[in-house]
């Protein structure tokens, strides 16, 4: 949406934003959360495990681990889910689904996930380039 980017422009440029982006504002509290299981961890280190604190402080970061664990999880899912659009989009403005029957493909039908990208080029039948080697990003 060309509004929306205009605003988002407009907005980086003031003082408050301090040059941040929005990208950055949204990974916050990802990152603040990342870093709950070193403070535990070394909470934890410093506490004596005779103290009645020790317990409860190393349930903590057991549990602080766990859900840290769940939202890179969660993240590394959104991340591929939002890969699979962007290449179900590129196929789709590439006109490769008129042409190639691309549409029977179900690039985005349930329970299909993205795992991986391979790099390499694509040519035209007759063409007299060989195919080259794919390698995994």
């Amino acid at each position: 949406n060309k509004d929306f980017s205009k605003f988002l422009a407009e907005q980086h440029k003031h003082e408050q934003c301090k040059g941040l982006d929005i990208g950055a504002y949204l990974i916050m509290p990802v990152q603040r959360l990342c870093k709950y299981p070193l403070l535990f961890d070394r909470l934890l280190k410093a506490t004596p495990k005779s103290s009645g604190d020790f317990e409860n402080i190393r349930k903590v970061a057991e549990e602080v681990n766990k859900v840290t664990g769940e939202v890179d999880f969660g993240r590394d899912k959104a991340e591929k889910s939002l890969r699979g659009f962007e290449i179900a989009h590129f196929v789709s403005l590439e006109g490769l689904s008129k042409k190639r029957g691309a549409s029977d493909l179900h690039l985005l039908s349930p329970g299909r996930v993205y795992l991986t990208e391979w790099a390499g080029s694509v040519s035209r039948s007759g063409s007299k380039r060989s195919n080259p080697e794919l390698k995994p990003r």
